[in-house]
């Protein structure tokens, strides 16, 4: 047999796959008959190199090469046709073979059998002859590489017309790359890492480098070459990640383009806080969540930080914070800060960041809680606004203690007509945000069922020292003086409104001139002064000193009957407590040695009061 006719039956053959040498048969480098792997190797390396800058997952039955075999990577363009690379790769394979002499060296028909496996493989037909001469001429020169026909292939307009699923894709690579069947495990388990967010690029990658693949190329005489990780997503998939994670919460699944963008965003001054807060606050989400619960909110916040569902408990936990007055916001200011992101961030090579928090209820979350427990005892949830509205004041210019009684002295709490048992638990609920114990609340209960006012009680509360430690925990007064004079003199006598009277009372009596034009303060400083005073000066500072207990009292000016006949000029203090309007007369029982505490318009033994207007 001539030599060129025998090159010429070889050529055939590999096409057939079958060579016959001297009549015996043998299979030629076809993909059913390589030598089996002498070691199956279960699992890939975690990384790439440092070059690649790509964490490659763990590869089930492909071991990663850390290093990449040759210099540069000849990238495979391929048209409508796979033209660039082979003019023919998509043609129906009709024609005859061109009857040149076949490469002489064993090497050039090796390639011609791994060209021949991609069309079987890739493309489930046999080879056409200007197709399979362009693919062999350009590996047997070197041009490209092996991993560049097969992603030609791969990426071949013929190739995708065949509209493979991703579970067949991936089984496909299996049998192009390792020449061998994929386990169902093995299938899902790249599957799960595509559906994370990286290119089908990123999965030729880690099957190119393995060492199955290695020595497949070598039993074939071919340049093995690597896969470059051009996107984004790709050489960053830990972050592509969690950028699928945010896209869910927007029920939808984002492209490559627009992961690539994230990334490059969070990669380039970003983090990974502000990559999860651009997308809940996006017009997209608001749009779709306009309408969601707090449990729902919650939801998300775990899928977009966390990409994970929460649990019942989780919820709640949750719920139970955002009751207390702080905003969404607050929220996700504590998951961006978690150990659990953070954690996440740092596999990405990310940022974590952090989120800025703008509300005062967010910045003071225990008056929040205050405020919202204030609410509670209206019976009803307020707005943000009015949370946010009530703590600026009380961290600015007011008092724990002027918060709360803006609500206890409020109409809207007095329409309600509480019981005292329930008034002694609102106290619990608004000044200490907590439930009563049966031992505090029985013994309040009894003392108002005995006659002690509300405000007495309510000002007990104020002088706590649990409510003086909670204020101070949240950097807020706990009481304040509204008149510094009036606040010594109780420290001297005890913050006892019986105790204010009794020192009021006991004023030595002067004939001071003035009337009811100069106000309360005016009187009330003339007397802490002083100590003496008429009428005037004795039921201002009495007044004061109820205001700085809690009491909402009032300076009254009018006239009672005088010894010599007629009536003049006189002044006293009404407070309401438990629904009735007291009066308390300072002066009464400085000239009368009688009972001027605590007694009522037309009381007997009393002067027969005939009220003007409430002084200032």
């Amino acid at each position: 047999m001539k030599k060129k006719h025998l090159q010429k039956q070889i050529l055939a053959a590999m096409l057939t796959g079958v060579i016959v040498v001297n009549t015996c048969p043998i299979v030629a480098m076809a993909a059913e008959t390589m030598p089996p792997e002498t070691e199956m190797v279960q699992e890939a390396t975690e990384e790439t190199t440092a070059t690649e800058a790509a964490e490659i997952p763990e590869t089930p039955g492909a071991e990663v090469q850390t290093e990449l075999s040759g210099s540069e990577v000849v990238e495979v363009t391929t048209t409508e046709a796979g033209t660039e690379m082979a003019a023919a790769d998509v043609e129906t394979g009709t024609e005859e073979i061109p009857q040149t002499d076949a490469p002489e060296d064993i090497a050039e028909d090796s390639v011609t059998a791994f060209v021949n496996r991609l069309y079987n493989v890739c493309l489930e037909r046999e080879p056409d002859s200007v197709g399979l001469k362009n693919w062999h001429d350009r590996i047997s020169s070197g041009s490209i590489s092996a991993v560049d026909a097969v992603k030609g292939f791969l990426n071949s307009k013929e190739y995708q017309n065949r509209q493979l699923s991703d579970e067949v894709y991936i089984a496909n690579l299996y049998q192009v790359f390792l020449n061998r069947t994929g386990s169902s495990s093995e299938i899902q388990h790249w599957l799960t890492i595509y559906q994370q967010g990286v290119s089908k690029n990123y999965l030729m990658h880690g099957f190119s480098n393995s060492t199955e693949f290695t020595n497949l190329c070598a039993s074939y005489g071919v340049i093995r070459g690597s896969i470059a990780l051009t996107e984004e997503r790709d050489k960053y998939p830990n972050v592509a990640k969690m950028v699928l994670n945010c896209y869910a919460v927007l029920d939808r699944t984002p492209s490559g383009s627009e992961i690539n963008q994230w990334i490059s965003k969070t990669r380039n001054g970003g983090s990974g806080t502000a990559l999860v807060k651009n997308i809940l606050q996006s017009r997209e989400y608001q749009n779709k969540s306009k309408n969601a619960s707090d449990a729902d909110y919650i939801a998300d916040l775990y899928q977009a930080f966390f990409g994970r569902s929460c649990n019942t408990s989780e919820v709640q936990s949750w719920k139970n914070v955002l009751s207390n007055g702080v905003s969404r916001n607050y929220l996700m200011a504590q998951f961006a800060s978690s150990a659990e992101f953070k954690k996440t961030c740092s596999a990405g090579g990310i940022s974590s960041g952090n989120i800025t928090l703008t509300e005062e209820r967010d910045k003071h979350p225990g008056v929040a809680k205050m405020v919202a427990g204030c609410y509670q005892i209206l019976g009803r949830t307020p707005a943000g606004t009015e949370v946010e509205n009530w703590v600026k004041k009380t961290i600015t210019t007011g008092s724990g203690a002027e918060l709360a009684d803006g609500f206890f002295k409020s109409q809207e709490y007095h329409n309600k007509n509480t019981s005292n048992a329930q008034y002694v638990n609102d106290l619990y609920t608004a000044i200490f945000g907590r439930t009563a114990d049966s031992r505090g609340f029985s013994s309040w209960k009894n003392a108002l069922d005995n006659g002690t006012s509300r405000d007495t009680v309510r000002n007990a509360f104020y002088e706590s020292a649990e409510f003086k430690q909670f204020c101070k925990k949240n950097g807020i007064v706990d009481k304040k003086n509204r008149y510094p004079k009036a606040a010594a003199v109780l420290n001297q006598v005890g913050w006892d409104l019986k105790a204010a009277f009794q020192w009021s009372a006991g004023m030595k009596y002067s004939k001071y001139t003035a009337t009811a034009a100069p106000g309360t303060e005016y009187y009330a400083n003339y007397g802490f002064t002083c100590k003496t005073g008429n009428c005037y000066v004795m039921a201002a500072t009495f007044c004061e000193m109820a205001r700085e207990l809690g009491y909402d009292a009032k300076q009254i000016s009018g006239s009672v009957p005088l010894r010599s006949g007629g009536y003049g000029p006189h002044s006293w203090v009404e407070i309401e407590i438990n629904g009735t309007t007291y009066v308390f007369d300072p002066d009464f029982t400085n000239e009368t040695k009688r009972n001027g505490y605590q007694i009522t318009y037309g009381q007997s033994g009393t002067w027969r009061y005939n009220r003007g207007s409430v002084m200032n």
